[in-house]
């Protein structure tokens, strides 16, 4: 299922001061479920670590999910540290710690008061990674390795994106874990 990005989104992007190694966005159920079914919106969040896009439909599942008085959707920068503890310290075939060093690492969640919504379904939403430019040198696709909360691991195809103004790996999910986004070259491509 291919996703229109064009749709109208609420657009919600953090400013201030310091370092920002996590963010925590709180949406009320009730305006949820507004944003989701009568606005027919989606939502973009925008961290310095990552940018996390959800068409109206990936937001209608989302609130479907919802059991409490709010959802909280969470994007947490990570390090090669954090990735070999979701990736249970077993390095994929084909991926080296040098890879998972300069890896881009980032933590997506979603929760309903104290439980965790795993998945979206069949919905997906897409993840935009910042990275370096000339990060995935060998061409558009990039290996991205995903580990969902429940310890599986999960090779994808990411894209490389470059325009005048920045580099980004992009990717679609439907489940919330850890996003590892590896430098081209990895072996995992060939």
């Amino acid at each position: 299922m291919a996703e229109n990005l064009d749709t109208a989104r609420a657009l919600i992007i953090p400013t201030g001061q310091g370092s920002l190694k996590s963010l925590t966005l709180e949406l009320p159920k009730l305006e949820l479920n507004q944003m989701a079914y009568r606005s027919e919106v989606g939502l973009e969040l925008r961290t310095p670590h990552g940018e996390l896009i959800l068409i109206t439909e990936a937001l209608q599942m989302l609130s479907n999910h919802v059991r409490s008085d709010f959802a909280a959707l969470t994007l947490g920068a990570g390090d090669a540290t954090d990735a070999r503890t979701a990736l249970g310290g077993v390095l994929p075939e084909g991926v080296t710690e040098d890879q998972l060093e300069q890896a881009h690492v980032l933590r997506v969640s979603a929760t309903s008061g104290s439980n965790k919504i795993t998945s979206l379904g069949e919905q997906r939403y897409t993840l935009h990674l910042p990275v370096e430019a000339g990060f995935a040198a060998a061409g558009p696709a990039c290996t991205v390795l995903f580990a969902a909360e429940d310890g599986t691991v999960t090779t994808l195809a990411g894209k490389y994106v470059q325009d005048e103004a920045f580099s980004y790996i992009s990717v679609s999910l439907s489940g919330f874990g850890m996003v590892i986004a590896l430098p081209s070259g990895t072996a995992a491509e060939s």
